[in-house]
């Protein structure tokens, strides 16, 4: 009959085919830092953020206008001189074809381009990305609260802002695309939120 004694190993005829552990415990042999790390930031990028009913996010909507910054295929047209860049926002077909389209278009100059093409100056002053009281008053002390952008707005200008980073720089990392988006991304929106506010403010 086979010998088996069960302590810091296994042995069977007296031969040692353990893997050392405590007390008859096999132990799992330990998991290298870089697979480790490999698995949080895949569960990471699973996790998909919660958006409203009827909302696509940047992170979808980019391909679609990818295709389209590439050639390969043209966003839907409303045949009367417009095009549809997601979430049911739609800018004029020169706009697109004459600055967002263009190689040497930056994201941040895109953005700014989409965004004064789906506002009016009057507009984009009344709004912020969260919707919030201005910090200085009016000199007649007035504060007012500003609108929240849509989301759907928000997302679709995004999603132009996301597509252009990765034409610009050949990458598809969702953790470097959505780092570019949280940054410089929204801080493109907000200068050009200000800047509108600013021009439109009252003069003391």
């Amino acid at each position: 009959m086979a010998e088996i004694r069960w302590g810091h190993g296994l042995s069977v005829h007296g031969v040692d085919c353990s893997v050392h552990g405590v007390d008859g415990i096999v132990s799992s042999p330990k998991t290298p830092d870089s697979v480790t790390k490999t698995a949080k930031k895949e569960k990471k990028a699973a996790k998909s953020p919660k958006y409203e009913d009827g909302v696509t996010p940047n992170s979808e909507l980019y391909k679609m206008i990818l295709l389209a910054l590439q050639g390969k295929a043209p966003l839907q047209h409303d045949g009367n001189g417009k095009v549809h860049i997601g979430n049911g926002v739609w800018i004029s077909e020169k706009t697109w074809d004459d600055k967002i389209r263009k190689a040497n278009v930056s994201p941040s100059i895109a953005v700014r381009d989409v965004m004064s093409k789906i506002y009016t100056p009057t507009e984009m002053a009344e709004r912020s990305l969260e919707g919030a009281t201005p910090v200085k008053p009016y000199s007649s002390g007035q504060k007012i609260k500003k609108k929240k952008m849509t989301p759907q707005k928000t997302e679709a200008v995004l999603g132009v802002y996301r597509a252009k980073t990765v034409a610009a720089s050949g990458s598809e990392d969702p953790f470097f695309l959505d780092l570019a988006v949280s940054k410089k991304g929204k801080d493109t929106f907000k200068y050009k939120l200000k800047e509108a506010a600013s021009a439109l403010k009252p003069k003391d």
